[in-house]
């Protein structure tokens, strides 16, 4: 890593939180206590001292009131608490149990009576309360609610662990399972009707976006017994909150208090409990075979407490740990039938494929001749091809005799001298291969709060996840089986310190680190040169070659995969705020400011994958395949390849984006009962850029070299990053920076005061936000990389592309600033003519507004009833397609498959070499495309952002707090979506049902009901302590 550029981007974040006066109340993992202090006939008391004790911890906290009588603790650490006031003249009053949530505020006014001050007057306040003090709309999920409600293990096909995103979907206004083609539905989340991968995760106050895939985050969350708890805000979000197309999770991990505690845990299943397929029990067929195992655990434990060591520092009240680790580990038993050559196959005999005389279609039938020798040509006969020859115009081969190839390809016999024996008798599904293949996802978290002094409070946390699997059961021993393992590393490193610098102001400084490595590595890497070690010149890999075999009568399994390679995505994340409390203001300034790598490291295809078919050891070019002549695996033992292909990297490419933001947020108590929120945002988010300047981006501008038309070059080709010969000078990204996002944040939360019954214990908020989305790259660092990747190939139809053992051609080492090497070249999203327009740079807005009534029905029992809308423009879309047919020339009919060179066309070649670029493909079509030297060129993979989405939602929710051993939380959303954006990750969308656009010549006729639309949603979850054990109704003294 570059550690240069991120200290850069450090002190640039320090220079503004200084430039800013007070820095500001940035994202956070803590909650909030806030109210008033009046005396008993309704008049303010300034200057009293509010003091916050950790029920659990001892930690204090402490503010002093106002002028207006007002007072708020920021950034508190969740929790309990005892909160005590004390005034001159007047009873001291304490509330106990009062708890902390993450990112809420608590409503905590005092009501003091006249008195001495060494008297105290204690209320328990443990029941949740109506929130007074922010216009937010969310719901908490509590630690109880994480560690006692059920989830499954491996359930969500991207996480083998139990899966804490899971409990996001029992709060109103998300999307998730019973969606987007997936039987879990949690990877493709939304909020709010945003778009899936845009949401803002946070964890332990630092957002975990990745440049790799967005706000996923199931596969590298913690362990959910790690968590404490979590917020899902899904309207009106506050200015602290900003990089999201529709709400935040923000979750926290646990800290350690001032008793010892822990845990330890086991979920067991093992084979003994299952079932044998039908066709593994069939004895005396080839099929049989034992059962495979199945062994799963997932355990671990965790323990937290004080840090302690005896006679030498006791850390009570002060310094706290904890520490969870979990692993699952499964056993995955295969058994796995396949086909190899036989062992007369491999020697060169295919005699047992003769079959009778080819026949023509005439009547009556007549024996197809060989034109090369006059004999008949017989079914499943194979033919040399060093022996083709033209006769009559008529491409033919002579036979080997008896159908027995005598003389191999030395490469072809080095790999079958890695290949098993059958294990069966026949020509079909002759090897059983059985394997037991382990399984890991481990988890790990650390916590350390100390709590410094009165005024200094610091934590640190760390988060490991790793994942190690294959990527699926080996049919073949190593280094032919085509399968690969795949590793996700996951760290997550944060440190946070809150610093009092009065009663009233306080600063809080975050910083994150993030970082994942992912790769995909062949089995059969291991240090060996495979292609030396075969014999196979002019390439050089670490994997195995990846052969193919086409189709046909026996369908080989193919040997080798090309896979080895890693994803890097990390990131440094700095938040700094300041809170003041000033009268009746409780004001927040702060900084948002992080820094993006994406280093992608491609060794991948540096061996050849090479293709073997029927047509190289055919008879006649008419009569290669199934049932009539050739082999592919007689091609092989020849050499005779039909295709072949090879990528190198000039460079490994590093992309680098920044993002900054500063807000002010203002929380004023217009009255004693109406707080009005008021905040503002500012961000700018720049388009990634290659560290080194190796990167090429296609230009609607620049003249093509390789497409000569009329009046000269045409316009379209390829412009390349960096200095020196054939490139632009600077940075090929396309996209510009976007310097207008404002972001105003607009609530009310209004408490009645009223003898009605309908309104007393009634809040109502409302809203109204702008917010911005991340800007997504959905290409997973493969685009936009053309000329710095070296991709030779080759193939033919009837004649070997190339022989084995003279090995692979000489080609040219990239880079290659060659403007036209894409023509003819279809881009794909994941590399081809890609294209990202100025205007890309701009992210997807969000107009978000709320309306929310929340009813106390009783002391432990509160309803949410509220409509939430959005509106979003500029979204990640999957919609351009710049280089499709205009809808006007459909007119033509059939006409646009006519080649340009038939008389009849209507329209000529567009440029000299359009014939020979595209042959069969020099249709009509291709000709009026409006960039012809292209087939598709792609825009969604990288920031297009045309969409629009529209959402409207009735949320409702009731939760109860334990309170006779019940915990309520049910939820019931009435919503509809319609967009033609659905995923800030647009290749994604289009694997699950999103589709792609219609007509991109009139966008307006794409939008629809999303793909993860569901009209009306309602989740139960509760939990139930039996009224029995100690201190409960029944056995609370021993006994039955």
């Amino acid at each position: 890593m570059h550690w240069d550029r991120f200290s850069r981007v450090i002190l640039a974040s320090g220079i503004l939180a200084l430039v800013a006066g007070n820095p500001a109340a940035g994202q956070s993992d803590r909650g909030a206590i806030g109210g008033t202090v009046e005396d008993s006939s309704g008049g303010i008391i300034a200057g009293a001292t509010v003091s916050a004790t950790g029920a659990d911890t001892g930690i204090v906290y402490r503010a002093t009131t106002t002028s207006a009588g007002a007072y708020r603790m920021p950034n508190m650490q969740i929790g309990a608490y005892n909160v005590s006031v004390s005034a001159d003249g007047f009873k001291t009053e304490e509330k106990t149990g009062v708890v902390v949530q993450i990112n809420t505020t608590a409503s905590l006014d005092f009501t003091l009576q006249p008195g001495d001050v060494k008297e105290t007057v204690t209320v328990v306040a443990n029941v949740p309360t109506l929130q007074a003090q922010t216009s937010d709309v969310g719901t908490v999920v509590a630690t109880r609610q994480i560690l006692e409600l059920p989830l499954a293990v491996n359930a969500t096909g991207q996480s083998y662990l139990r899966s804490p995103e899971t409990f996001v979907f029992l709060t109103p206004g998300t999307a998730g399972p019973g969606t987007a083609d997936s039987s879990s539905g949690i990877f493709q989340a939304k909020l709010a009707g945003g778009q899936n991968f845009g949401n803002e995760v946070v964890l332990d106050g630092a957002s975990t976006a990745r440049a790799d895939s967005g706000s996923a985050f199931d596969q590298t969350a913690p362990s959910v017994e790690a968590l404490d708890e979590f917020k899902v805000i899904t309207s009106t979000i506050p200015a602290q909150f900003g990089r999201t197309t529709g709400g935040v999770e923000s979750f926290t991990t646990k800290s350690g208090t001032n008793r010892f505690h822990g845990t330890a845990y086991d979920l067991f299943r093992n084979e003994a409990l299952d079932a044998k397929s039908w066709f593994s029990d069939l004895v005396g067929s080839s099929y049989f075979a034992p059962k495979p195992l199945d062994r799963k655990n997932d355990y671990g434990g965790t323990l937290g407490g004080p840090v302690w060591i005896p006679k030498v520092y006791n850390g009570h009240d002060r310094t706290f740990f904890f520490f969870s680790w979990e692993q699952y580990r499964q056993t995955l038993g295969s058994a796995n039938i396949s086909t190899i050559p036989t062992a007369a196959e491999r020697l060169g005999d295919f005699s047992s494929l003769l079959g009778p005389a080819l026949l023509d279609n005439e009547a009556p039938p007549k024996p197809i001749i060989n034109p090369c020798d006059g004999t008949p040509i017989l079914q499943g006969q194979i033919f040399d091809p060093s022996t083709t020859k033209t006769v009559n115009g008529v491409q033919c081969r002579t036979p080997f005799p008896g159908n027995k190839i005598t003389t191999l390809s030395n490469v072809a016999q080095k790999i079958m001298a890695l290949l098993p024996q059958p294990t069966n008798p026949g020509y079909l599904n002759n090897f059983l291969y059985v394997t037991s293949n382990p399984i890991l996802d481990t988890a790990m978290s650390v916590r350390i709060d100390e709590n410094l002094s009165s005024k200094s409070k610091l934590f640190f946390s760390y988060n490991s996840r790793d994942q190690e699997a294959l990527a699926s059961s080996p049919t073949l021993p190593n280094p032919l089986d085509s399968n690969y393992f795949h590793s996700f590393f996951t760290h997550y490193a944060r440190v946070g310190w809150d610093y009092f610098i009065s009663p009233t102001t306080l600063n809080h400084l975050n910083v994150g680190f993030n970082r994942i490595y992912s790769n995909s590595i062949a089995t059969s890497v291991n240090g060996t040169d495979w292609d030396a070690a075969i014999g196979l010149t002019g390439a050089h890999g670490v994997t195995f070659p990846p052969i193919s075999f086409a189709y046909g009568h026996q369908n080989l399994s193919g040997y080798g995969s090309p896979n080895a390679d890693a994803d890097v995505p990390n990131s440094l994340v700095l938040a700094d705020s300041v809170s003041w409390t000033k009268g009746p203001h409780s004001l927040s300034f702060g900084v948002d400011v992080r820094a993006y790598q994406f280093s992608v490291i491609d060794q991948s295809h540096q061996s050849p994958s090479i293709g073997f078919d029927f047509a190289q050891t055919a008879g006649e070019p008419d009569y290669s395949g199934p049932g009539l002549t050739g082999d592919p695996f007689a091609s092989f033992l020849l050499g005779a390849v039909q295709s072949w292909s090879l990528a190198v990297r000039s460079e490994q490419p590093r992309f680098v984006s920044n993002y900054y933001a500063g807000y002010v947020q203002d929380d004023f108590k217009a009255r004693k009962n109406l707080m009005l929120n008021f905040g503002l945002r500012y961000e700018v988010e720049t388009p990634r850029h290659e560290a080194t300047g190796a990167e090429s981006v296609f230009s609607p501008t620049a003249l093509n070299p390789g497409a000569i038309g009329p009046s000269g070059p045409l316009p379209g080709a390829l412009i390349f990053g960096g200095s020196g010969p054939g490139r632009s000078g600077s940075a090929a990204i396309g996209a510009k920076t976007y310097h207008k996002d404002f972001a105003p944040r607009i609530g009310f939360s209004y408490a009645p005061q009223s003898s009605s019954s309908w309104l007393r214990n009634t809040v109502i908020r409302g809203g109204y936000a702008i917010y911005y989305a991340p800007l997504a790259y959905g290409d997973f660092g493969q685009a936009l990389t053309d000329g710095f990747t070296a991709s030779p190939s080759g193939s033919q139809g009837f004649v070997p592309a190339l022989l084995l053992d003279s090995g692979i051609p000489p080609y040219p080492p990239p880079p290659s600033f060659d403007p036209a090497q894409d023509n003819g070249g279809f881009g794909g999203g994941f590399g081809g003519p890609t294209y990202l327009a100025p205007s890309y740079g701009r992210p997807g807005m969000v107009h978000n507004w709320s309306f929310e009534i929340q009813r106390e029905l009783a002391p432990d029992l509160i309803l949410d009833v509220g409509y939430v809308g959005s509106h979003g423009s500029h979204l990640r879309s999957l919609l351009g397609q710049i280089n499709a047919l205009d809808p006007k020339y459909f007119a033509l009919g059939n006409t646009l498959n006519t080649l340009v060179t038939d008389p009849s066309s209507p329209v000529a070649a567009p440029f000299t070499n359009f014939v020979s670029l595209y042959g069969g493909g020099a249709t009509v079509a291709q000709a009026l495309r409006p960039f012809p030297q292209y087939q598709n060129i792609d825009s969604d993979c990288c920031l297009e952002n045309l969409g629009h989405s529209n959402y409207n939602a009735l949320l409702a929710k009731v939760e109860r707090r334990f309170h006779n051993g019940l915990n309520l939380l049910a939820s019931y959303t009435v919503s509809k979506t319609l967009t033609d954006a659905d995923s800030a990750l647009p290749a994604f969308a289009g694997f699950s049902g999103g589709g792609y656009g219609q007509n991109p010549y009139n966008l307006k006729g794409e939008k629809s009901l999303s793909y993860q639309d569901i009209p009306q949603t309602s989740v139960l979850s509760y939990l139930y302590e039996l009224p029995a054990g100690p201190g409960k109704r029944f056995g609370n003294h021993g006994g039955v």
